[in-house]
């Protein structure tokens, strides 16, 4: 049986019809099994792809793509766009763990490669490194803005889109101004992502400065793409017994607790007020959110 295409390398070549289910259901639903290279045009993150892991359909969104390099190691393709072909993961580092231990990025592949034991530590990283260059255009296009008190002013007005704050910041900021933001954007009916993946070194390094705290993102292109960013990190973070994948989302707009507290250098100035006194005129809004939090 041939589909009118020439077989041009040696895996295409191993992946010739055999006599078991397997072999198939690859034949009849070749694009959710393996790819034989990056879509053209644009890619379309909604195309159902098939995790070899789970062997559970999913939209392309929420899988990682994997290629074999010419040196036959297993390579990330987290743009889906690397020539060859390739194969889908459940984008969770517990799928991308036990891909590894069960060898089956060989056996899917049908040939011989090898996936690096810190396969799923690179996975991380490489999610984290797009993060801050995201941040980083965002950052050059105008859309960032850094400092307490100027993020302060952003959410009063009602630009901001996202409250970004450090994973290592300390509780009376963030708390302060995540009751604020989440209280803003409430009354209007908007989202109110919360975003504690990076340090504030990760966040000062995005930045091209010293080390940030806080950080508030306006309406743009960047700014959505950093949100999914990430979304999709702490969804790979997520541990194997988490019930959902809606779940990792939705704890994705408010990221970790901060376990070495930094402080912006303008907290101090803000946030001892708003702890002697309930209900002064700066934090009526946020106050209002505080017996629900």
């Amino acid at each position: 049986m041939t589909d009118g295409r020439q077989s041009t390398t040696a895996d295409e070549a191993g992946a010739a019809p055999a006599a078991s289910d397997r072999d198939l259901l690859s034949l009849a639903a070749p694009e959710t099994v393996t790819d034989e290279g990056p879509a053209k045009g644009k890619s379309d993150p909604g195309r159902v792809r098939l995790c070899i892991v789970t062997r559970t359909e999913l939209p392309a969104s929420q899988l990682i793509r994997f290629v074999a390099a010419p040196d036959n190691g297993i390579v990330p393709d987290l743009a889906a766009r690397l020539p060859g072909r390739g194969v889908w993961v459940t984008a969770t580092r517990a799928a991308v763990l036990e891909a590894v231990k069960r060898g089956l990025f060989a056996k899917s592949l049908k040939r011989q490669v090898k996936a690096d034991k810190a396969l799923a530590e690179l996975v991380e990283n490489l999610l984290v490194a797009e993060m801050r260059q995201v941040l980083a255009l965002a950052n050059k296009a105008g859309l960032v803005t850094t400092g307490f008190s100027k993020v302060e002013i952003s959410l009063e007005r009602g630009a901001a889109i996202a409250l970004i704050s450090a994973s290592d910041a300390s509780a009376d900021g963030t708390g302060k101004l995540a009751r604020k933001f989440t209280a803003i954007q409430t009354a209007a009916g908007r989202d109110a992502p919360i975003l504690r993946q990076l340090t504030s070194a990760e966040l000062g390094l995005a930045m091209g400065g010293s080390n940030v705290i806080h950080a508030s993102v306006t309406k743009g292109r960047l700014a959505q793409r950093f949100i999914g960013c990430c979304q999709r990190l702490d969804i790979y973070r997520m541990n194997s017994d988490d019930k959902s994948l809606a779940e990792a989302g939705s704890r994705s707009s408010i990221g970790a607790p901060p376990e070495t507290p930094a402080r912006d250098p303008g907290e101090h100035d803000h946030t001892e007020p708003h702890r002697s006194a309930d209900g002064n005129r700066n934090t009526n809004s946020d106050q209002a959110g505080t017996d629900h939090a």
